[in-house]
């Protein structure tokens, strides 16, 4: 049947369509509200459902094309069943039966008037399909799934059965048929759409989702030039749209309230609820999508787009898309790389380092808003200008250029089967090193961060030193014989973002350690006598990519001379548990906080009163007329954003801070959440702020003396670190100082005193970098700091010059 036209169905016929949907929807109630979800009991009863509901198909409707789809959805019921259960061969089959029947059904699917009359269902169990009963809200949401399908339903239910049937041969290690069963779901995923819906951020995620597993399948067939053109087409896809909005990107979605004993400060607790207006089209789901998704959270991964195969989240929320940029990278720089050992003179290996520069250059585009573009195109042209720099992938050339004779840029990249480290030196060509698999780096990295921070590993000297010569070797080992006493630049990537290079082992070069700038029997302490700290001999920097030091060199030319030194921010008002809270009047919201957090917020940020001491050790090196402190409810969100922070030449925030493995945009510098009116406020400097809204035009140096880092399981991106660290750099920070963890009160005030002496002493004329690293030694050299807990916690990011 083709088109649109009407269709006259005879009574017997309608009776017909009633019988199958009665099947139909009892199997849909089954699987959205099974009595046990994924288990091996679970997936039988499926498949048996599935099973029976073909065998009681009336024959007599054999005849009717309208009603193939119904039979075809029967056919992948039995297929996710199989593919659960292991049958991957019986799977085939059913999906292969289904793709038939989905090519018989029309383009438009008849209007099924008489589905409308169709009464609550009861099968009765003689059916053998159990005893199941459709509520009529169940029933709606499947006559909802069925109309909105309409027009559209064969295109996607073909490119869906398409995507499944190429994943079981992928399974089954036949990757060239999968390869055809990819390309002809990109097919009928193209041909299904129109111009408007290809312009769909659903469409686009697909379409580069079905493009990389075409470069997959083709690399596994050992395609590379054919398995690079379609990655690269994914990567084009990929970069041409951004993810949509999360709820805690939005404004106003989270009510908080607060409720107190006797109206008494320090008292009464604090509760928050989501608190969605509504007629926002970025919280609505279709009618079908809310009812069936309602009561199935813990249904598997992809099961809910084989009931309604026309909703998909490939790759659209942010934390998705980062994942996915992450695995279309990692695909990519593993087909050139095998290109490159195929061919080692025809630069696949530049082209492989420049594919890493791309997926960390590109990483800022989601802290970006358009609207606030505007506003800084027509206000702070310069800042602008300076994030587009950051924004520019630099050539491998332009690169080495900006690395002198003393420094040595190591650009990490790691990958599921194997992980690559490139080396840039102002005097060699491009090295390239094949480095262990991203696992193997990230247990051992895992294991020397908990030593270094957790109670129980730092007074482990011994254990600490082994481990970390183990993590040495492993990630520096390579090139050990060129380190010598250079400058150490490092561009990392997942949890080796979060490791300070600094405190690991210097390892040995031919069975002896590289002659050292501090003698070893002058230092006493408990970990010297099992490791010299990389740092001795090296000043480390960080980049969050190469090309963000060629961008901030083109561009801090450009950059306004600061008027003052010193502007900080020190012990906010973090909650209404503060001792300096008298009453709270009136609650607004939080931005950017989940609520896991928000209910602890009086436990994890806690008050600051040490910071007092931080703030007046630091005070003490400048003149009052150089410098402005912002302490207590003054140090605010607001202020920070509407103040020319620019006109200081360092400013320091001497607060919490989190940075979020999984959730960049839910990293942020925490300031006071309350005003002096008791009244709740935004109170976190976030990513998206930095990059639109912080203005540090002139400043030189930003110090990040309380921040910690939030990892979170298995997930670990690069932008967690680099997405608050770049904003800073794009609102014109030339470097970063920052923490990677929490460290004592005492410690850090330690530390950033010996730092600003250094840097501030105008006789020894030191770098930022140079006078952390000073610093940093003078405390490995103290027994009393020696523990690299209280020092190494300390990294520099940006220009070191």
């Amino acid at each position: 049947m083709e088109g649109d036209r009407d269709i006259s169905l005879t009574e017997q016929q309608n009776k017909y369509i009633e019988d199958v949907f009665s099947s139909l929807i009892s199997v849909f109630v089954t699987l959205v509200n099974p009595s046990e979800r994924l288990t091996q009991q679970f997936y039988d009863e499926v498949l048996k459902l599935g099973q029976t509901a073909v065998l009681l198909w009336p024959p007599e409707a054999e005849s009717l094309d309208e009603l193939m789809w119904m039979k075809g959805y029967l056919y992948q019921i039995q297929g996710y069943a199989y593919t659960q259960k292991n049958e991957y061969l019986e799977a085939i089959e059913a999906y292969s039966q289904s793709s038939e029947l989905f090519a018989k059904a029309p383009r438009s699917l008849l209007s099924l008037e008489s589905v409308s009359r169709v009464p609550d269902v009861s099968i009765d169990e003689n059916q053998d399909l159990g005893n199941f009963t459709a509520t009529a809200n169940e029933k709606s949401s499947v006559l909802a799934l069925i109309s909105s399908a309409s027009g559209t339903f064969s295109s996607v239910a073909t490119t869906n059965t398409n995507l499944n049937l190429a994943a079981l041969y992928l399974k089954l290690n036949k990757p060239s048929l999968a390869k055809s069963f990819y390309k002809a779901a990109l097919i009928s995923h193209q041909e299904g759409a129109t111009d408007e819906q290809k312009e769909d951020l659903k469409y686009k995620a697909k379409a580069g989702e079905i493009r990389y597993w075409i470069a997959y399948a083709e690399f596994l067939s050992g395609n590379l030039e054919k398995a690079q053109e379609s990655m690269e087409v994914a990567l084009t896809i990929h970069e041409s749209y951004s993810p949509k909005e999360d709820i805690l990107d939005k404004d106003d979605f989270l009510s908080t309230e607060l409720t107190y004993g006797y109206n008494v400060a320090g008292l009464g607790s604090l509760s928050s609820e989501i608190n969605i207006p509504s007629g926002n089209s970025w919280t609505e789901d279709s009618e079908i999508e809310r009812d069936i998704t309602s009561s199935n959270t813990n249904l598997p991964h992809g099961f809910l787009e084989m009931l309604t195969p026309f909703k998909t989240d490939i790759c659209e929320n942010t934390q998705a898309y980062l994942g996915c940029k992450q695995r279309y990278f990692s695909l990519y720089i593993e087909i050139l790389m095998q290109q490159h050992a195929e061919s080692p003179s025809a630069f696949f290996d530049v082209l492989a380092f420049e594919a890493s520069e791309r997926a960390r250059v590109r990483s800022s585009r989601l802290f970006q808003n358009e609207k606030m573009s505007e506003v800084l195109a027509t206000n702070k042209r310069h800042l602008l200008e300076r994030r587009d720099l950051l924004n520019k992938l630099f050539s491998l050339e332009n690169i080495t250029e900006e690395v002198g004779e003393d420094t040595l840029l190591l650009e990490y990249f790691l990958g599921e089967e194997r992980s690559y480290l490139w080396v840039i030196s102002s005097s060699n060509e491009l090295q390239t090193i094949e480095l262990p698999p991203r696992a193997i780096i990230e247990d051992k990295a895992h294991e020397f961060l908990a030593l270094l921070t957790e109670p129980s590993g730092r007074v482990r000297p011994q254990t600490t030193a082994k481990v970390g010569e183990e993590l040495s070797k492993m990630i520096l080992g390579p090139v050990a014989d060129q380190l010598k006493q250079k400058r150490l630049v490092f561009v990392c990537d997942g949890l080796l973002q979060y490791l300070p290079f600094g405190a690991l082992p210097d390892i040995t070069v031919n069975g002896k350690q590289t002659e050292s700038l501090v003698p070893p029997d002058t230092i006493q302490g408990e970990f010297s006598p099992y490791m010299r700290p990389l740092m001795i001999n090296h000043e480390i920097v960080t980049l969050p990519s190469g090309s963000s030091l060629a961008a901030i060199r083109r561009e801090s030319s450009n950059n306004p001379t600061p008027q003052k030194e010193l502007a900080i921010y020190a012990d906010p008002v973090f909650s209404h548990k503060d001792s300096r809270v008298k009453n709270v009047k009136l609650f607004s919201s939080f931005e950017h906080i989940e609520l896991e957090t928000l209910n602890i917020a009086d436990v994890f940020y806690s008050e600051l009163p040490n910071t007092k001491q931080e703030l007046s050790q630091i005070e003490q090196l400048i003149p009052p007329s150089e410098r402005q402190s912002y302490t207590g409810y003054n140090a605010n969100l607001k202020d920070v954003l509407s103040t020319d922070l620019g006109q200081f030449r360092i400013v320091h925030f001497a607060t919490h801070g989190i940075f979020n493995s999984s959730k960049p945009k839910q990293s942020g510098i925490v300031l006071s959440s309350l005003n002096e009116q008791g009244e709740i406020q935004p109170g976190l400097l976030s990513p998206l702020d930095a990059f639109n809204s912080l203005n540090l035009a002139g400043t030189e140096l930003v110090v990040l003396s309380g921040c910690r880092t939030g990892l979170s399981g298995d997930t670990t991106i690069r932008e967690g670190l680099t997405g608050l660290t770049g904003g800073l750099l794009a609102a014109g920070a030339d470097r970063i100082v920052t923490s990677l963890w929490s460290v004592s009160d005492d410690a850090t005030k330690e530390l950033m005193t010996r730092f600003y002496t250094r840097m501030l002493d105008n006789e020894n004329n030191m770098t930022a970098a140079q006078a952390l690293r000073d610093a940093q030694i003078s405390m490995w050299g103290d027994p009393k700091w020696q523990m690299p807990y209280y020092w190494a916690s300390f990294v520099l990011q940006g220009e070191w010059q």
